[in-house]
C-alpha cells in the first residue's frame, strides 16, 4: 500500500481533503473511492448529479472526479452547476471513445483531466496520483 498524501495546506477546518467522487457506476464508485483513500483523502460518492450538488451544498470541498453522464444530467450541467457556487480542481471520466470536441468542452467548462474509461485499475491509480500531484504542487493538497 502506498503511503498517503500529506495535507500541507488544508481548505477546510478539519485539516481534511475532500472530494467529491460523482459516478454513476458502483463498481467504478467503489474502485475510485478505494483508490483516492488509500492516497489518504475523504471520500464523498454520489451516484447521481443531484445527489453530488447536495454534497457541494453540505461539505467544504477541495476537488472533484466526476462522469461524463448521469440519469439525472450530463457531466457538463454537473460541472457548471458546481462552477455556480465553488471553485476546485475537477477530474472528468468519460468514454475512452469520446470525441475530441467532448474532451475539449469539459476543459472548457474547468475540468483540469480527462480519465478514460473503460480503464485499468492500475491506470485509474496512476492518473488519479497525477491528478492529486497537480493539486500537491498547486498548494491544494
Amino acid at each position: 500500500m502506498q503511503e498517503p498524501l500529506s495535507v500541507q495546506t488544508p481548505v477546510n477546518a478539519e485539516g481534511h481533503f475532500h472530494v467529491l467522487l460523482a459516478e454513476p457506476d458502483p463498481g467504478a464508485r467503489e474502485a475510485l473511492s478505494e483508490v483516492l483513500s488509500a492516497l489518504g483523502v475523504e471520500v464523498h460518492a454520489a451516484e447521481t448529479g443531484r445527489r453530488a450538488l447536495d454534497i457541494a451544498r453540505r461539505v467544504p470541498l477541495d476537488a472533484g472526479i466526476i462522469d461524463a453522464a448521469f440519469a439525472d444530467m450530463t457531466g457538463l450541467q454537473l460541472l457548471a452547476a458546481l462552477r455556480e457556487s465553488a471553485r476546485f480542481p475537477v477530474m472528468f471520466v468519460g468514454g475512452a471513445t469520446a470525441s475530441k470536441e467532448a474532451r475539449m468542452a469539459a476543459a472548457d467548462a474547468g475540468a483540469w483531466s480527462w480519465l478514460p474509461r473503460p480503464f485499468e485499475m492500475d491506470v485509474a491509480r496512476m492518473t488519479v496520483r497525477v491528478f492529486a500531484g497537480m493539486l500537491k504542487t498547486q498548494g491544494n493538497l
